[in-house]
């Protein structure tokens, strides 16, 4: 039985909710269990949400109002925090050990109807496969991404061992972190490239600093910084590129926290090395696409 369960963090996304619910609908194979964690909503979100949950019948829907913290909610610690509560509900349940998978899909994230199902298949074929995701499109249909080797954290699935090995920790970028950990436990972290979801740009709540900040946080050491910086400079992305930069410094120079897991933080002082580990992957990946698509 391919049981699968959905934590989705949510708050004032009013507008969203209708095709959220059409989207869940629509699949294949549709989670047994679906946690809404609604973070203190003020745009009519949550009338929204009951009056769409009365006709939900593709699985066990639980909603769960509260306020989680008084942080921003868009990336970081809060974001993390509002998933865990979600996490947390369904590991107190009787039947948590019976679910295969357990997953994230923000309220802005629209699978494709045989999203779920191809995810599954796809962490079923491989025994040390632990986390995967489909890739985001564009408006003509094309992946929406500059690595498309990299496991997306907004609309992801976890092999449920996998995800009570390696944890999702609470923290700036935790779905970053949370891949970082399950790699560094010896499983596998792959793109399903066949399973697509149309979302709203990734960080386009965020202050560009927060990446740098995030950065400077997980350990990545300032050489790759500047290059980071320096690249997306030159594509013409400079409101990125310098609020990146600014973050990072202001991090820096405030001798910010960095997370206390030195294993991470080894791992991102040689970030370019995996990096460079992972380009037979995407080369793989551009490939098969390109030969899809029939270019």
């Amino acid at each position: 039985m391919h049981k699968f369960a959905l934590v989705t963090p949510l708050r004032n996304e009013v507008t969203n909710i209708p095709r959220l619910f059409a989207t869940m609908a629509a699949q294949s194979l549709a989670p047994h269990t679906w946690i809404i964690v609604n973070d203190g909503s003020d745009d009519g979100s949550t009338a929204e949400l009951e009056r769409y949950a009365r006709d939900y019948t593709s699985g066990e829907l639980i909603i769960q109002n509260s306020v989680v913290g008084h942080q921003p909610y868009a990336l970081g610690e809060k974001y993390a925090r509002v998933v865990q509560q979600g996490m947390d509900l369904l590991r107190r349940r009787d039947d948590y050990t019976d679910f295969i998978a357990v997953g994230i899909n923000d309220a802005d994230c629209f699978p494709e109807p045989e999203y779920f199902k191809r995810l599954i298949c796809f962490l079923e074929d491989s025994p040390r496969l632990g986390i995967t995701s489909g890739l985001e499109r564009t408006s003509d249909d094309r992946p929406r991404a500059e690595r498309l080797s990299w496991v997306r954290g907004n609309c992801r699935l976890w092999k449920r061992e996998c995800l009570d090995e390696a944890g999702y920790p609470l923290g700036p970028s935790a779905d970053t972190v949370s891949l970082c950990k399950a790699r560094l436990m010896g499983w596998d972290a792959h793109v399903q490239p066949w399973a697509f979801f149309d979302a709203r740009p990734l960080g386009a709540r965020a202050n560009t600093e927060y990446y740098g900040r995030s950065a400077h946080y997980r350990g990545i050491g300032l050489c790759y910084a500047l290059l980071k910086a320096a690249v997306d400079l030159a594509r013409g992305r400079r409101q990125t590129g310098l609020g990146y930069l600014l973050g990072y410094f202001r991090a820096w120079k405030s001798g910010a926290e960095r997370i206390n897991d030195l294993q991470i933080r080894n791992y991102y002082r040689w970030y370019p090395l995996h990096l460079i580990r992972e380009l037979p992957q995407e080369w793989r990946l551009r490939t098969a696409l390109r030969a899809r698509s029939g270019q």
